[in-house]
């Protein structure tokens, strides 16, 4: 039998083990809420599991068991289970336990990682992950250094104070830190927005609610941080220069009427007007943070949440109405004090019969100390869970406190411009009485007063409620009309003030009298010498035309001059080319040529730079007639002087080809068309001479070159087969080398004679 002594020890290791059958009933529990909150239905998330995980970080002080849920159940697996963890973790880090921010930071890279993972993803929840999780990286990168903050981002603008310390320098990276929160915020919005469009979904499906819901804690975040951005800036305009701040101005300025366009975009949402949720509405202007008086009526803007319906009727109802269904979700400030029943506590452990005791040498009393001991503990755990609930409820005690003082600072507001056009219409009714009695004497006034009477008139309706104070703006204007006498004098001493005018306008006239009897006579003298100076400028001018018309005239002559040298040239190029085809002929044609011999194909390879000659020359002759410049008649010269070259040895090779036809016939017929390939030759070179049309005579110079090359190649030698080809070869190029010897002596003596008797242009 065991001694008594030792049941105590026992009795420690019995709560033990209920501690921790109640650890794991509560794990249990989260991970069936992570499940369910976390899955890969395409519709939002349900509040009641997120709150439960919200409570549990609360009641272990820390959500470390959430983080480990995270990594086992990886949400990775789909763009929908990663989406919906986005969600529920920034309503974690807003309504959690503030510790939840310290465990999350962290595992900052686990959602780096889902970041990179989704970012290849283009269509579907991967563009809205990837902003999402940019967003989540922001908050926690601005939660890190700014600790102070709390997650939900509310604070008082005494806090803010304390927190920046009252120094410029910080309230200005404060400024630039929630500038980039806020462009997060918006970019969401825009890619949920986006997706919206392309998918053609609309906040009354899953598919729609489901990419919408997360707006909410976002609507949140980007109030609150507005409210704060907006009282940095004046803070930031009352330490720093204007010009100094003109960046953050503008960029305040290019996020304003974006997040006005995100809460009016998404107040007209029937999924938020279901929720219940009351999305605040911007200014229609952006503060101006350079008259410091206007930070007095900003009101901070605030969303007002409404207690959630339930669930299960919202998602029936989703079901049932195919236009207006959709799952509801709400922000979880309203959720954690308006959600279903607190977790029940865990069952307690079964005991053993008394006899069964009895029979492991318990006792009866020992079972019952251990009973009630269990009982007091679950006790415990119920008060622990109540406390937790307490501080919700405090928490969301505070917030609407705090949404209460916004509320009271909004109807101060609405009072303070209510006043201010009490006093603007005070104002415009003395305008009224003023005019009432200076216009008395004339029809036009009557009018203008009926016109006012019937503003004032108008005005009356506007502020029916205020009846009151418009009773004592009458009392006001008989105590103006009292005051008119005093308005009277005040008149007639501008009546003063106006002779007075009147009189030193008349000494200025009088002056100016003066003045201009002396301008008459000093432009008098001006008008002479300006006439005299006209006169010159005439004599100039005939001289200036006279000098032009000589210049034009000599220009003329040197064109003219230019022009006949320039014709000179090309006549005495044309005369060389022609001395050089007659010297070809008569070689031809002498006793001495007669002996030589010469082959077809050697003849024919003339033909092809003839023909090129001829149709180059048939363009620069062309071009010499429109416009004989220098690089044109220098072209035409040389080309001239090839063709001459390039025919005479042409006539000379053609001649000697036709001694060796055996037909006598062909051998005169190809002599007869060589004389007249020489006379065309002759006649187009005086065409050109006279700036004549050559295309005739090109024409006919083409043909007599390509029958005499149809002859040529009918020449056959016929003692060929007999002499020897080498000195056959010999002979022709002796002859060759003569004939071209002779062509350049002839050449050479012409320069010669044109150097001695010619210089300038006209020897160019």
């Amino acid at each position: 039998m065991r001694p008594i002594r030792r049941l105590p020890s026992a009795l420690g290791s019995r709560r033990s083990n209920t501690l921790e059958q109640e650890r794991e009933y509560s794990e249990k529990i989260q991970e069936v809420s992570y499940r369910k909150a976390i899955n890969d239905e395409e519709a939002p998330v349900k509040m009641k599991h997120v709150r439960k995980l919200i409570i549990a970080t609360h009641q272990d002080k820390d959500a470390l068991l959430y983080w480990k849920l995270a990594h086992t159940l990886n949400p990775l697996s789909t763009d929908v289970t990663a989406w919906k963890f986005c969600h529920t973790l920034h309503m974690l880090l807003r309504d959690g336990h503030k510790h939840t921010m310290r465990d999350t930071i962290k595992n900052f890279d686990f959602i780096k990682n889902i970041r990179e993972h989704f970012n290849h993803l283009k269509h579907g929840y991967g563009r809205l992950i990837v902003c999402y999780s940019e967003l989540l990286l922001v908050k926690l990168r601005f939660h890190r250094r700014n600790p102070q903050f709390p997650s939900n981002l509310s604070v008082k603008p005494d806090d803010l104070h304390s927190i920046a310390d009252a120094d410029a320098n910080n309230y200005f990276e404060l400024a630039v830190e929630m500038f980039e929160y806020t462009e997060c915020i918006l970019n969401l919005y825009n890619a949920v927005f986006s997706s919206l469009d392309q998918s053609r979904a609309n906040s009354n499906t899953r598919m729609g609610q489901c990419r919408l819901a997360p707006l909410i804690p976002c609507i949140q975040d980007s109030v609150s941080i507005y409210d704060l951005t907006v009282r940095i800036m004046f803070n930031l305009h009352k330490a720093l220069t204007v010009d100094l701040l003109s960046g953050h101005r503008d960029r305040f300025n290019q996020q304003f009427p974006l997040l006005h366009a995100f809460y009016a975009n998404t107040a007209n949402l029937q999924y938020f007007k279901l929720l219940n949720i009351t999305i605040p509405q911007l200014p229609k202007d952006p503060p101006n943070f350079l008259i410091e008086a206007e930070l007095q009526s900003h009101v901070a803007p605030v969303v007002v949440l409404q207690p959630e319906l339930d669930e299960d009727l919202l998602d029936g109802f989703s079901d049932t109405a195919s236009s207006t269904g959709g799952a509801m979700g709400v922000t979880t400030d309203m959720l954690l004090a308006l959600g279903d029943s607190d977790p029940q506590p865990p069952p307690v452990p079964p005991h053993p019969h008394p006899d069964i005791v009895d029979g492991h040498n318990g006792s009866l009393s020992d079972v019952m100390s251990e009973r009630e001991s269990s009982v007091v503990e679950s006790l415990a755990r119920q008060l622990e869970e109540e406390r937790s609930q307490l501080q919700l409820t405090r928490s969301q005690f505070s917030h609407q406190q705090q949404q209460l003082a916004v509320t009271i600072n909004q109807l101060q507001a609405n009072v303070a411009q209510l006043e201010s056009e009490m006093l603007s219409e005070r104002a415009a009714k003395e305008s009224i009485m003023v005019q009432v009695e200076a216009a008395a004497a004339g029809a036009e006034a009557v009018t203008r007063l009926s016109q006012e009477e019937n503003n004032r008139r108008l005005a009356e309706e506007k502020f029916s409620k205020m009846k009151e104070v418009y009773q004592k703006l009458r009392d006001e204007h008989v105590s103006l009309i009292r005051a008119k006498a005093e308005v009277d004098r005040c008149c007639e001493a501008g009546r003063h003030s106006r002779e007075a005018a009147e009189a030193a306008q008349r000494r200025l006239e009088s002056r100016m009298a003066e003045l201009e009897a002396v301008v008459a006579a000093t432009r008098g003298s001006a008008n002479q010498e300006k006439n005299s100076l006209l006169i010159q400028v005439a004599e100039l001018q005939e001289r200036l035309d006279a000098a032009r018309a000589e210049a034009d005239k000599q220009a003329l002559a040197a064109r003219e001059e230019s022009k006949l040298q320039v014709l000179g040239c090309v006549s005495a190029s044309t005369l060389c080319c022609s001395e050089v085809l007659q010297h070809a002929m008569l070689r031809a044609q002498s006793q001495q040529h007669a002996e030589i011999n010469s082959t077809p194909e050697f003849t024919l390879l003339y033909e092809n730079d003839i023909m090129n000659s001829v149709s180059k020359l048939r363009t620069l002759c062309s071009q010499y007639s429109n416009c004989s410049s220098s690089s044109v008649t220098a072209a035409l010269i040389s080309e001239l002087q090839l063709y001459s070259h390039n025919t005479a040895s042409f006539l000379l090779y053609a001649t000697a080809a036709s001694h060796v036809s055996p037909d006598v016939d062909k051998a005169h017929e190809l002599l007869s068309v060589l004389e007249s390939l020489n006379s065309s030759s002759n006649a187009m070179l005086a065409a050109v001479r006279q700036n004549q049309d050559v295309d005739q005579h090109i024409a006919t110079i083409a043909d007599h070159v390509t029958s005499a090359c149809s002859l040529v190649s009918g020449c056959v030698d016929s003692s060929s087969l007999t002499d020897d080809v080498a000195e056959a070869v010999e002979r022709e190029m002796e002859a060759m080398q003569r004939a071209i010897e002779e062509a350049t002596r002839t050449t050479s003596n012409m320069l010669e004679t044109a150097r001695s008797q010619d210089t300038g242009l006209k020897l160019e």
